[in-house]
């Protein structure tokens, strides 16, 4: 793994940090682009993140649900989004090649990632 990652890692662990727990909803899904947007968002905070995953290569969730400890690390395989705590309940996991993470203030509207 290489330092860039390694600060990328952080840096979504600082944000989850913040966001979690919360409520995370699929947003939008383009096939052509395998690319989809995630709306994680917390009744007590203004705003949400946008989290884009480009390059799906693995998708074992549901469209929605409480989100409480998600990460975001590098594997063999790529990039990887889980919820380790609600996979005692449920398997949460998305395996993609690159994800964005965003904060998006409360007065700005979610728009698909191009």
């Amino acid at each position: 793994m290489s330092q860039i990652d390694r600060q990328l890692e952080k840096q979504f662990e600082q944000l989850f940090k913040e966001w979690c727990p919360g409520r995370i909803q699929f947003w939008n899904y383009t096939p052509h682009k395998s690319q989809l947007t995630l709306k994680l968002s917390r009744e007590d905070q203004q705003g949400y993140l946008k989290i884009v995953a480009t390059g799906i290569t693995d998708l074992q969730c549901e469209a929605s649900w409480d989100a409480s400890a998600i990460a975001i690390f590098e594997n063999c395989s790529g990039w990887l989004l889980t919820d380790y705590r609600a996979l005692h309940q449920v398997h949460y996991i998305i395996q993609a090649e690159a994800f964005e993470v965003h904060v998006v203030p409360s007065d700005d509207k979610l728009t698909n990632a191009n």
